[in-house]
């Protein structure tokens, strides 16, 4: 990875923590103690290669978050990102995203949540 490349990646996951930050303290008030939000990380992957095992997972779904979230981050250091989770142990949905070429909207690209998620 060179510098520019580098440099862009730490400045967008400060950006993209401070923003989760954010989110989380203006969820309802009965949430705020069950539901994290954080960026994707090694954790999240691994959990979320068990749902590509799971058979309760959607037929459409042919994304590995493993596979491809390591591509898609590389390629878009700007990248939204987001992984929910209940009581810190249970992951109940992942996204990303990039910002639209004017940078006014958020182009959510992949999103998928566990079928049977308590939330």
């Amino acid at each position: 990875m060179n510098y520019a490349h580098s440099s862009a990646e730490n400045k967008y996951q400060s950006f993209r923590e401070h923003s989760l930050h954010i989110a989380e303290a203006t969820l309802p008030v009965g949430l705020k103690s069950v539901v994290q939000l954080d960026v994707i990380n090694a954790f999240a992957l691994a959990q979320a290669h068990q749902w590509e095992e799971s058979p309760s997972r959607h037929s459409d779904a042919s994304w590995s978050w493993r596979e491809g979230f390591k591509q898609y981050a590389y390629r878009h250091p700007k990248r939204f990102e987001l992984a929910i989770w209940f009581a810190k142990a249970k992951l109940c949905g992942l996204s990303i995203g990039k910002p639209t070429f004017s940078g006014s909207r958020l182009r959510l690209d992949i999103i998928e949540a566990l079928r049977d998620s308590i939330l």
